[in-house]
């Protein structure tokens, strides 16, 4: 079964960065239904990510999902130019910190082998 989330987080991933990048970049370059593709878009890696990496049930796979959902929600709001934005960036920078140090720091001893 997890395997299984993780396949349609896969599929999820792949078929929504596309359109989240041509959404960014409809939406920079001020072009009809910009705003659109980029909620559908970066909504649709969130719940990608958070479909594959939630479903694997690791503490790395938990904080990959985290930074990845977080990271999104703050170029989502920075993008739209919705408040607080700038809070969301400072969050999703701290979480992929506390990601990278625990994968730095604290390698998998599977992984390794």
């Amino acid at each position: 079964m997890n395997s299984e989330f993780s396949k349609l987080g896969n599929r999820a991933l792949l078929c929504s960065l596309p359109v989240a990048i041509v959404g960014a970049l409809f939406r920079l370059m001020h072009y009809p239904y910009g705003n659109q593709l980029l909620l559908i878009g970066l909504s649709s890696v969130i719940i990608g990510a958070l479909l594959k990496y939630f479903a694997e049930k690791t503490i790395d796979s938990y904080l990959t999902g985290a930074a990845i959902s977080a990271g999104c929600i703050a170029v989502l709001f920075k993008l739209m130019h919705w408040p607080n934005s700038e809070l969301l960036i400072k969050i999703a920078i701290g979480v992929a910190i506390i990601w990278g140090a625990k994968t730095l720091f604290f390698p998998d001893k599977e992984k390794q082998e």
